[in-house]
């Protein structure tokens, strides 16, 4: 038979299992919090890196371009 002391320490060793998993699950909740603004931070960073590689794409393609003109010139140039 369970008594009144049996059942009350039950409780609050229930109480108190509660208590640490409540605990677990912010300590969850906070790493997910950190973790999401730093893979946010990520993200942004990396856009701008896409960004500095498509604007230096774009500068070489125009130096390029520039360059087969310049050939293109001293070819015509020599060969007059």
């Amino acid at each position: 038979m369970t008594t009144a002391d049996n059942l009350s320490r039950r409780i609050l060793t229930i109480e108190a299992s509660l208590a640490d998993a409540l605990s677990g699950i912010k300590s969850v909740g906070a790493t997910q919090r950190v973790l999401g603004d730093a893979l946010r931070e990520y993200s942004n960073r990396l856009g701008g890196v896409e960004d500095l590689a498509q604007d230096t794409n774009r500068r070489i393609s125009a130096l390029e371009k520039s360059i087969a003109e310049i050939k293109e010139l001293l070819v015509q140039a020599l060969a007059r």
